[in-house]
C-alpha cells in the first residue's frame, strides 16, 4: 500500500473531524467512520481534485475500506 496516498487519507479525515487512531488501512468507511453514499461520493469528488483523476463508479463500488481506496487511486494514477 502506498504510505503517501494513505497518509493523504488519513490527513483528511482527520481534518474532517475524524480521531486519528481510527485511520487504518482496514477501516471500513461506512460501519468504523459512518460515511453514508453522498459523504463518499463528495469525498471521492475531493479525492479526484486532488489527484486530478477520475474515479470511475464501478471502481467506486468496491471501496469498502481505506485500503481499498488506496488500492483504487494508486491504481488509476499509475495508469495515466
Amino acid at each position: 500500500m502506498n504510505t503517501d496516498t494513505f497518509n493523504y487519507l488519513k490527513e483528511t479525515f482527520v481534518k474532517k473531524g475524524s480521531n486519528p487512531d481510527k485511520i487504518m488501512a482496514e477501516t471500513n468507511l461506512a460501519n468504523d467512520l459512518r460515511m453514508d453514499s453522498l459523504e463518499m461520493m463528495d469525498f471521492i469528488m475531493e479525492i479526484e481534485d486532488h489527484y486530478a483523476i477520475n474515479i470511475p463508479m464501478d471502481a467506486v463500488s468496491e471501496v469498502k475500506t481505506i485500503s481499498n481506496l488506496v488500492e483504487v487511486i494508486d491504481r488509476i494514477r499509475n495508469t495515466k
